[in-house]
């Protein structure tokens, strides 16, 4: 398969949906290879907008995440309890798009609060 045919077909598959681990088993190449390549059109994709006047990157893709974000937040400002979890592999955008989140809920009122895990060897779990 030649480069760009191998960076569309990755391209394809992640914007199904799919895991890193899924991506390379169907491309028949190992992981270490599409995460690399994942970054690199991140990298690409991140260079070639412009800012928001904010200083920021312009915020791209995720539109169905965050209908669900706001309508959980809009649940939870109605008073009607939810939870929810980002997660999947490192570098997909789980910090990026709850930053977003974030913002959008202080200009909805709400108080935001941030937590974060080390990643040290040897860190308990949930250690603060």
């Amino acid at each position: 398969m030649e480069r760009e045919e191998f960076l569309q077909a990755v391209r394809d598959l992640k914007a199904g949906g799919k895991s890193i681990r899924a991506i390379a088993s169907e491309l028949g190449v190992n992981r270490g290879r599409v995460d690399r390549t994942l970054k690199k059109l991140a990298r690409e994709a991140d260079t070639s907008h412009t800012a928001d006047g904010t200083g920021r990157d312009v915020f791209v893709g995720r539109r169905h995440e965050m209908g669900e974000l706001r309508a959980a937040l809009e649940d939870a400002l109605a008073g009607l309890g939810r939870l929810v979890m980002l997660v999947g592999e490192p570098g997909i955008g789980k910090t990026r798009t709850a930053a977003e989140l974030s913002a959008y809920s202080r200009l909805r009122g709400a108080r935001v609060l941030w937590g974060r895990c080390y990643e040290s060897m040897g860190t308990p779990p949930y250690w603060v």
